[in-house]
Formats: C-alpha cells, sequence, structure tokens
C-alpha cells in the first residue's frame, strides 16, 4: 500500500507535527493514473442501516479484512456460496473477480476515524484527506510537482537535484 495526504498547504503544519516535514507532491492526474484515488472515511459512532454502529464494525474491521478473502478467493482455499460446484480454479471466474475486488478495491480503501478528535490530536486521521494505492507507484523525476523539507536541507537538494531546483519549498 503507497498512501498519500491531499493536504492544502495552509493546513500542512497539522500534519508535518505529526510525521515531519519532508514530502514529495504529485499531480492528482498523475496519481489517478497509477490507480491512487481518495480513502473512504467512516465516522465511529455513527448509525447506519443496517449495521448498528460504526464503532462495532470497526472494531471487528481488521479481522473482516483478513478473513473475508480467506472465505471467498480459491487463491487461499476459500469456498464460494454459489452451491455444488466447488471452488473456481485461481485465476477463473467471477468468485476471483469479486475476492479481488473485496481486498483491493474496498476492504483496502475504507479507514475510521474519530469524529470528536480535535484537528491536530495524533490519532485524527480525518484531516490527511488520505489518497491510497495498493500498488507500487514508479515515477520519474519529472513527475515530482514539488519537494517539501525541513528548514535547512532547501539548498543542500537544490544542489543535488537541479531540477527540482524550483520545486523544492521549506516547511
Amino acid at each position: 500500500m503507497v498512501c498519500f495526504a491531499d493536504i492544502p498547504e495552509e493546513a500542512l503544519h497539522i500534519h508535518t507535527a505529526k510525521y515531519r516535514r519532508f514530502g514529495l507532491a504529485f499531480s492528482k492526474r498523475l496519481l489517478i493514473g497509477k490507480g491512487a484515488r481518495p480513502v473512504l472515511y467512516v465516522p465511529m459512532g455513527a448509525k447506519t442501516q443496517p449495521m448498528a454502529k460504526y464503532e462495532d464494525v470497526g472494531e471487528d474491521w481488521d479481522e473482516l479484512a483478513d478473513l473475508l478473502p480467506l472465505e471467498i478467493n480459491p487463491a487461499f482455499g476459500g469456498t464460494t456460496r454459489s452451491g455444488d460446484q466447488g471452488s473456481p480454479e485461481i485465476g477463473e471466474g467471477p468468485a476471483t473477480r469479486i475476492a479481488d475486488w473485496i481486498e483491493d478495491d474496498l476492504l483496502a480503501f475504507v479507514k475510521f476515524f474519530d469524529p470528536t478528535l480535535p484537528e491536530d490530536h495524533i490519532d485524527n486521521y480525518y484531516m490527511e484527506r488520505e489518497w491510497r494505492t495498493v500498488r507500487n507507484i514508479q515515477f520519474r523525476l519529472s513527475d515530482v510537482a514539488g519537494v517539501y523539507v525541513a528548514p535547512g536541507y532547501a539548498t543542500r537538494l537544490a544542489t543535488r537535484f537541479t531540477d527540482l531546483a524550483g520545486q523544492i519549498a521549506e516547511l
């Protein structure tokens, strides 16, 4: 999993206080083209139907993420709910496609958060506006839209990577 944060520059101070002051910026177009997309934030304690509370689901989410693919993905010895045909071969059939979608395109993009925490709390993830991809992202230096560094590093980085000189900002 590769994670990104879609944070306006004026709000970076909250993020950098938690995670440090170094980062690469990429265009959304580039990231979308590489399979990245926004995380679905689910507030704990929210009432929904037919589920009772997200906080109840949140407590079981990691277990569900581990068990669900095992249950329906033939690659892990799982079985389908489609009758007596048994599990299709690995890489074949709708059960494998559904299992892949659940693993890679649903469970990997859900994140529970506590809406009662202040914005600057270390466990408040909502303000990160996270994007993810389940695959590694290969990029060229020319794909970098900006570089953020801690004070004192901009000159050193600009000297070493002259192509980035105009894109480096100290935080």
